[in-house]
């Protein structure tokens, strides 16, 4: 038993909390919940997810492990109604889908290479248009932008597809009506998740775009088709059209970010063994010892077996920047993966006051001193923050991890690894 702080009004009991509830702690979430363990998600927010362009990159897995992570991400999102796959996107080919990966139009025009994608991209890869055998512009992209969302300028992106790839593009640009405002992504999802409002909305389309878009192979469209009714909204578009469609990858805020987000959500909380505290700041911890007993946003302590540790790095709040630091980082320690800041790998300890601070548990921090998205915490080849001495039933996933160039493929593959590792400790902790 723990001693309630004073202010905690009560406590609740898990096998496995997760802090943050972005990419790294919904898959992290979905691990645990899959190997039986009772799961507390306590977060602010959406965390990352409202920055990520709905595109998995990183490197190629290089061995089973990380390909059963993939795996289990994709799996789990055909569960939650919002599939992930590479070229084609074919269901139960994943571990091959992310080896041969994609190549799709970035928001600027320029071809960009990504491991996995949302099915409401398939349509876009590059490569399906240039192995078909036919001329290079095969039938070209027609890119049509909204007058109501300037983050993406069709005849911007357009122009800089045909000048990267070669092939023949045209753009379009209509208006969604009065509804839409300016600038909102979410707000115009809002819209197109209106049976009756795209209904409106797919007639215009049909008389304006229909007969031009017969003679290109796509259209790329915003981001923007609808946080729930996407699928459907896209296959209507298909047929009205005549031409496949596709939509661009996001910029913040990201639309597919957040239809990811609780697509997700629902799906866990469906599956009855994972419980949402949202709007909640996990403030500290309390420890015994070499354990994690409790953590606590002030008001709830949230009891567990084991806890994964996932509130992002710098940007996310997960690591706090000292204001001396700016002042005292000057010399790099040297540039580390993920995969090096484990054990001993090679970080240089840095003065007091001079690196970003893990604020919950105080776990020791490293990266390049004046790359903050570099900084993570050191962990262990468990996934557990080290030097010895640190809580051994805590587990550290995602951009937490730092890393020159954090990614969508390391926050699937750490989140589920220490999900899992989470779940094994039910058996060995009690509460």
């Amino acid at each position: 038993m723990i001693a309630v702080k004073t202010g905690v009004l009560r406590v609740v009991d898990y096998d496995v909390v997760v802090i943050g509830s972005g990419l790294a702690g919904l898959v992290a979430a979905a691990a645990a919940a899959a190997a039986g363990a009772r799961v507390g998600v306590v977060a602010e927010s959406f965390g990352g997810l409202a920055m990520w362009s709905g595109l998995v990159s990183g490197e190629v897995p290089a061995g089973d492990e990380e390909l059963d992570a993939v795996r289990f991400f994709v799996e789990f999102g055909v569960r939650c109604g919002l599939e992930y796959g590479g070229c084609g996107g074919g269901r139960g080919e994943e571990g091959e889908a992310a080896r041969k990966g994609m190549e799709v139009l970035s928001v600027s025009g320029r071809p960009v290479r990504c491991l996995l994608a949302p099915e409401t991209a398939w349509a876009g890869d590059l490569r399906n248009w240039a192995s078909s055998g036919t001329e290079a512009d095969d039938g070209g992209l027609l890119v049509v932008g909204f007058t109501e969302l300037e983050d993406y300028p069709a005849a911007v992106i357009a122009g800089q597809a045909a000048a990267e790839t070669g092939a023949r593009t045209a753009h379009r640009t209509v208006s969604l009506g009065r509804a839409a405002g300016r600038g909102l992504g979410v707000r115009i999802a809002g819209l197109f998740d209106d049976p009756a409002w795209f209904e409106g909305f797919l007639e215009t389309s049909c008389r304006v775009l229909g007969r031009e878009a017969r003679r290109f192979r796509a259209v790329a469209l915003p981001p923007v088709l609808g946080l729930f009714r996407f699928r459907s909204n896209l296959e209507a578009l298909r047929g009205s059209l005549g031409t496949a469609v596709f939509e661009l990858p996001a910029v913040p805020p990201s639309v597919p970010g957040m239809r990811f987000w609780r697509l997700w959500r629902w799906r866990l909380e469906a599956d009855g063994r994972t419980s949402f505290h949202l709007g909640r700041r996990v403030i500290e911890a309390d420890t015994d010892g070499d354990r994690c007993l409790a953590v606590s946003d002030g008001l709830t302590a949230y009891r567990a077996a084991a806890f994964v540790l996932a509130t992002g790095g710098v940007a996310g709040r997960g690591l706090e920047v000292p204001p001396e630091a700016f002042f005292r980082l000057s010399e790099p320690t040297g540039a580390l993966r993920p995969e090096q800041a484990r054990g001993d790998g090679g970080s240089a300890r840095t003065e007091e006051g001079a690196a970003p601070v893990e604020p919950i548990f105080g776990l020791e921090t490293c990266g390049r001193r004046t790359d903050w998205l570099s900084w993570g915490v050191r962990v262990d080849d468990f996934w557990r923050p080290c030097p010895a001495g640190g809580p051994v039933n805590v587990f550290v996933a995602g951009w937490q991890l730092g890393g020159p160039e954090p990614d969508a493929l390391l926050s699937i593959t750490s989140g589920w690894r220490a999900g899992k590792a989470a779940a094994d400790c039910r058996e060995e902790g009690t509460l």
